[in-house]
């Protein structure tokens, strides 16, 4: 009787264990790709007066975490003052939508570069 149940109770266990990997989300890392780098307005701004070439930098972290970008925006002129500082979570909320929380930094100032 005692063998009886602790098969059944390693049956369990194993049921129960799902060693399966999780499913690759291609599009959201596609999406997650995409948005990482360094960018600029510099042609935007020498076409038109009244636009300011802005940089801006995307590079991930805590990649174990998910799916979190550093993202700094500053003047091209000042790259050494931003003036936005933020971290980016890119998800996924059904088939079609994707969505981006945003967060500030608390000391961002720290954090420059």
């Amino acid at each position: 009787m005692k063998y009886f149940i602790s098969l059944s109770i390693l049956s369990l266990l194993f049921i129960g264990c799902n060693n399966s990997k999780p499913k690759v989300d291609t599009e959201l890392n596609e999406l997650f790709a995409l948005m990482q780098g360094s960018f600029n307005s510099e042609i935007q701004a020498k076409k038109d007066s009244t636009y300011y070439n802005i940089s801006l930098h995307m590079y991930p972290i805590w990649k174990d975490k998910g799916n979190f970008l550093y993202v700094e925006q500053a003047l091209n002129s000042m790259q050494n003052k931003p003036y936005r500082q933020r971290i980016y979570e890119v998800t996924r909320l059904n088939d079609s939508i994707f969505s981006s929380a945003i967060y500030k930094i608390p000391n961002d100032s720290l954090w420059i570069g």
